[in-house]
């Protein structure tokens, strides 16, 4: 039973996404979020945070509901670094997109900055 007058959306078909954030010498950036914008349906929201040890699990967010995965298709990814209480980091969008397929999906994202 759902909440009454309450319609969900049908619920997206969502495939496990998961790897690491890290910078070009393969340190991992400890933090921050990472965010993925499905090139075809923007109505989803993909998003994980990074855990200390640079890993991140994507989950979908629609209608207030939460699943755990992506969606099958093609994503332009967003890093969005830790804020520190001196500055506030830009977010930096990766130039090269990453394809969800229907099947256990692992990816390696390289942050564009030196490592601090």
């Amino acid at each position: 039973m759902g909440c009454p007058g309450k319609e969900y959306a049908e619920p997206p078909k969502v495939f496990p996404v998961a790897g690491q954030v890290v910078f070009h010498d393969g340190k991992p950036l400890t933090g921050g979020m990472v965010e993925f914008q499905s090139k075809s349906d923007n109505s989803l929201s993909v998003t994980s945070e990074i855990k200390p040890d640079g890993r991140f699990s994507l989950v979908s967010r629609l209608d207030g509901q939460s699943f755990t995965g992506a969606s099958e298709g093609e994503y332009v990814v967003t890093l969005f670094p830790p804020q520190s209480a001196s500055q506030a980091e830009s977010p930096h969008t990766l130039p090269e997109t990453y394809t969800v397929e229907p099947k256990d999906n692992e990816f390696t994202l390289t942050f564009p900055l030196a490592a601090p």
